[in-house]
């Protein structure tokens, strides 16, 4: 229950931003169940690209080295990081070495003062936009890393569902949890984790 009332509200919260570009209508209530009903799935890793931190004091080289290892867990720590578990899936096609690449484009300081930072709909479009791999099926699904917060020990995502022939975005689940942990890696993957439990609860209301 507290998970779902954050939930609502998160998306209360974001909403206004994204409609600025986008109607989303049904983007958090899409007409396919896609927890249930959906077979197989291309899954793309989780996305730092667009991530801002606050109250870290670690480089952004560090944190682009924590970013690639974290995508590494869902294939060395499989068992924990289980997506075929939590996404309900029997079928899953990774692409995490692709998102491993992506993140080693991340240059300048990810750093900001900005509590209110958030990702709108239109860059989080073109984020999907920019993925080209050779997709297996005909949904694709990414975690979104938006804010990382060292100062009040939680991280922020967006679960996103899209078609992955026209990218078009199905459905968009926002997140957020506490992280813990010892090193860099563990403590960030902790928040992963977490969301990896949220995932049918986001999907499905429960």
């Amino acid at each position: 229950m507290k998970k779902l009332l954050l939930l609502l509200a998160m998306c209360t919260l974001n909403i206004g931003a994204f409609a600025q570009s986008e109607n989303l209508h049904n983007l958090t209530n899409p007409q396919k169940d896609l927890y249930n009903e959906v077979n197989d799935i291309d899954f793309y890793g989780v996305d730092y690209s667009h991530a801002r931190t606050i109250g870290a004091t670690e480089s952004t080289e560090k944190f682009v080295t924590a970013f690639i290892e974290i995508n590494k867990l869902f294939i060395s720590e499989s068992s924990k990081y289980n997506v075929y578990k939590y996404f309900n899936k029997n079928n899953v096609t990774m692409h995490i070495e692709n998102m491993c690449e992506k993140q080693n484009e991340i240059t300048g300081t990810i750093s900001t003062d900005n509590d209110n930072y958030k990702l709108d709909f239109a860059t989080i479009k073109n984020m999907v936009y920019g993925y080209d791999v050779d997709y297996q099926h005909n949904i694709g699904v990414v975690i979104i890393a938006e804010k990382l917060n060292k100062t009040e020990a939680t991280a922020t995502y967006y679960v996103v569902y899209f078609d992955n022939m026209s990218k078009d975005i199905i459905a968009i689940y926002p997140n957020k949890e506490k992280t813990k942990g010892f090193g860099l890696r563990n403590y960030w993957a902790r928040s992963v984790y977490e969301t990896l439990h949220s995932i049918k609860g986001m999907v499905i209301g429960l």
